[in-house]
């Protein structure tokens, strides 16, 4: 997947390196969410970077007690 389009909307894209844009160039995936769809949950693995094209995405709190 190209991110040649995001290179400029995207200002943490901005200012890598062009070896580090290369590689996560490489490793991008477009992946399309239904409405309703949980893209991640409490707790889980930070191993997915979203850069978001199109529409919204909300995010739900749950605070103990």
């Amino acid at each position: 997947m190209s991110l040649a389009n995001w290179r400029d909307r995207a200002p943490v894209l901005k200012g890598l390196p062009e070896a580090s844009y290369l590689y996560l160039e490489s490793l991008a995936q477009e992946v399309h969410y239904s409405i309703g769809d949980v893209m991640f949950e409490a707790d889980s693995p930070a191993d997915r970077f979203y850069l978001v094209d199109e529409g919204k995405v909300g995010l739900e709190v749950s605070i103990p007690g």
